[in-house]
């Protein structure tokens, strides 16, 4: 009964002094907390997510496959086996480097790949954008200067028109005739014949 008592008031104590610590990293992540801006709270909002879900991924695999046990029963082995623990640890370790390489490698060579064909293909796009530019700009010059020439030859060739119009009904305005007989025709119309010019 001693021993129990003193356990659990040993075991009470632990718990409260691992509370305060808790407590005054609290208090003081609040006191940095309000020293930063917004960035750092982006930042650690980031953080925490991704703390969160790694929290969780980890719970999932240790519900599904009891990780912290298997980790538990390697770390006893090991202890009990400390030289095929470091042969396997050996093994393991050559054995990744390769198949880390070849990872990064491939991993490199994708990425380089890719913003290669970002490139070339940003590269034809914009040529073949400059290139159709010029070619409608030249075709859009082409008919704006044949519609203007159109236009203008239009206006001219009236103007001119309208001009000879108004100068000849000018002078055939002026110009006066008499007829010479006055007994009508049968079909009852005029021939040069009976128009004489007076002077």
């Amino acid at each position: 009964m001693i021993t129990f008592r003193k356990e659990s008031f040993q075991s009470e104590r632990n718990s409260q002094n691992s509370r305060m610590p808790s407590q005054t990293s609290n208090q003081q992540n609040q006191t940095e907390y309000s020293s930063h801006g917004a960035d750092d709270t982006r930042g650690n909002d980031i953080f925490s997510a991704a703390m969160k879900g790694g929290s969780e991924i980890w719970n999932r695999l240790d519900d599904k496959f009891d990780v912290n046990r298997t980790v538990k029963k390697l770390t006893a082995k090991a202890q009990q086996h400390p030289a095929l623990s470091i042969f396997l640890a050996a093994t393991v370790i050559v054995c990744s480097i390769p198949i880390v390489m070849f990872i990064f490698f491939a991993v490199i060579t994708l990425g380089l790949s890719f913003m290669g064909f970002i490139f070339v293909e940003g590269t034809l796009l914009t040529l073949g954008l400059c290139m159709l530019s010029f070619v409608l700009l030249f075709v859009s010059m082409f008919a704006i200067g044949i519609g203007a020439f159109l236009a203008v030859t239009y206006l001219v060739g009236s103007s001119a028109y309208s001009i000879a119009y108004n100068i000849f009904n000018s002078r055939s305005n002026t110009t006066t005739y008499s007829i010479k007989s006055s007994a009508p025709l049968p079909n009852g119309s005029l021939t040069a014949h009976d128009l004489q010019r007076a002077d």
